[in-house]
This record gives structure tokens, C-alpha cells and sequence, in this order.
């Protein structure tokens, strides 16, 4: 048989987000680098694990977004990405 995991990255640094601009957001500076989160995904694949979710600050997101009403998470992530000067 074979196996596979399930890689749920955050807010990962790609030419995505120099194109659409969002390089220049506040998340930009939390963003991990795309060779870490392969790294992790990776890892978790040999250790046999399901699924991983990267980065220090994706792992109580999950948890925030159910805590939290759905137009505030909705308008906190506009906030978040709308382009610094």
C-alpha cells in the first residue's frame, strides 16, 4: 500500500504574492520561506504522519477561526494583507 500526507501550509513566500502585490503586506513578514515548508512536508511524509500543518503561527489559526465570528476573521485578513507603503 501506499501512503501520503496532507501538507497545509500558511502564508507561504512564492512569486504568487509578488505578483498579486501582497509581497508588500504585513503577512509578508510571517511568511515561511517555500524550501521550510517542503522541508516539514517532507519530514512528515517519512515519519508517516497524515497530515502537518507548517509554521509557528498557522497552528492556532484553526482553532481562532472557529473561536471568532466569521465577518471579524474575514475583515482581520483584509487587514492583513492590504498593502504596507
Amino acid at each position: 500500500g501506499g501512503s501520503g500526507t496532507a501538507v497545509c501550509p500558511g502564508s507561504t513566500a512564492t512569486d504568487l504574492h509578488q505578483v498579486s502585490g501582497s509581497d508588500r503586506s504585513f503577512v509578508a513578514k510571517l511568511m515561511d520561506a517555500s524550501d521550510a515548508v517542503a522541508r516539514e512536508g517532507v519530514s512528515a511524509l517519512f515519519a508517516r504522519r497524515s497530515s502537518v500543518v507548517t509554521g509557528l503561527m498557522n497552528n492556532p489559526l484553526p482553532l481562532l477561526n472557529r473561536l471568532v465570528p466569521r465577518m471579524w476573521m474575514a475583515n482581520a485578513v483584509g487587514l492583513l494583507f492590504r498593502h504596507t507603503r
